[in-house]
């Protein structure tokens, strides 16, 4: 039986063939997926495009952002501890700057103070003796001061009758040297004792002084307890409303505590979130502007808080 069969030249020439084939649908799939893919087109309406001159000039970029208005307000704090012994008025209530709200009760405070007072006045007392004591020390000397001053006198005139006396050799020369020699003596000791009371009055002076001093000190640390004392009664350091207040009779409040808050009527501030991407670029100082009720109104930034939250940090803005 025949069975007619290809010839090996022809199988050769159909696989050339082939692979010059598959070669140029593999290069054109590269061509259009290389060359194809890089074009775009964008079709924009004639009317929306803008067409102008380039030039130099600061670039400016534009943040929107979104805020609240809210108000200004103080926190109330305690600067002493204690406990709520009285409530002069409630939450809500509209405030005039020193007002009275709460009074706390400090019974440590309290005798501190009475043994402060106690020894500021046995003190005053110390300083009143030895200022008694100084008047008298000082009558004393005056009168040691006037016996040395007669004794002095007296010695004197014998020095000068017995200086003619003994020109006319009444007296020995013995006498006369006697005489002499307690004058010099006496004016000496004289000036002796003036020089040791000044030093002496000098001395009881300084004493007194720092005793005075030591009163003075005593009194400011009296005045500053009685200031604290004072504090005890919280009142309102700004005219407004007292929005919060917590604090209950016989509760204690540790110095330093926040029991309220008082929103004042000085005016309003915005509070926006900006995104954490421009913390860099907004610094105090920076301005905006808003537009209400077709009104443009402008701020600036006051107050920025770097704590990023949610990928938002917050900035505080006047008008």
């Amino acid at each position: 039986m025949y069975f007619p069969t290809r010839s090996a030249s022809f199988l050769v020439l159909e696989k050339i063939a082939l692979f010059a084939g598959s070669t140029l649908f593999i290069a054109f799939v590269v061509y259009i997926f290389v060359f194809g893919m890089s074009k775009s087109s964008l079709n924009v309406k004639a009317e929306r495009l803008t067409v102008s001159e380039v030039t130099r000039g600061p670039f400016q970029e534009y943040i929107p952002v979104m805020g609240n208005v809210l108000s200004y307000y103080h926190y109330l704090t305690a600067d002493e501890g204690g406990t709520v012994e009285e409530i002069f008025i409630e939450a809500g209530s509209k405030l005039k700057k020193g007002d009275p709200i709460i009074r706390l009760g400090n019974t440590n405070l309290l005798i501190n103070l009475m043994w402060r007072e106690a020894e500021v006045f046995q003190q005053v007392n110390n300083l009143r003796g030895t200022r008694l004591e100084m008047e008298r020390y000082r009558l004393q000397l005056s009168q040691q001061l006037a016996q040395v001053d007669n004794s002095l006198q007296q010695q004197k005139r014998v020095y000068d009758r017995y200086k003619e006396m003994i020109k006319d050799d009444l007296i020995s020369q013995h006498e006369f040297e006697l005489a002499k020699d307690q004058y010099e003596y006496l004016v000496k000791n004289k000036k002796l004792t003036i020089e040791s009371q000044a030093k002496d009055l000098e001395f009881r002076q300084k004493q007194i002084e720092a005793l005075e001093s030591q009163v003075k000190r005593m009194e400011s640390n009296m005045d500053i307890i009685r200031a604290r004392l004072e504090n005890l009664t919280i009142k309102a350091p700004v005219a407004g409303y007292l929005t919060s207040l917590d604090a209950e009779i016989g509760q204690t409040k540790q110095p330093g505590a926040e029991f309220g808050t008082i929103d004042t009527l000085e005016g309003y501030r915005i509070r926006a979130g900006i995104d954490e991407h421009y913390i860099a670029r907004v610094e105090i100082g920076r301005k905006g502007k808003f537009e209400f009720s077709g009104k443009t109104y402008n701020f600036i930034v006051t107050k920025k808080y770097p704590e990023v939250r949610d990928g938002r940090f917050e900035v505080d803005m006047e008008f």
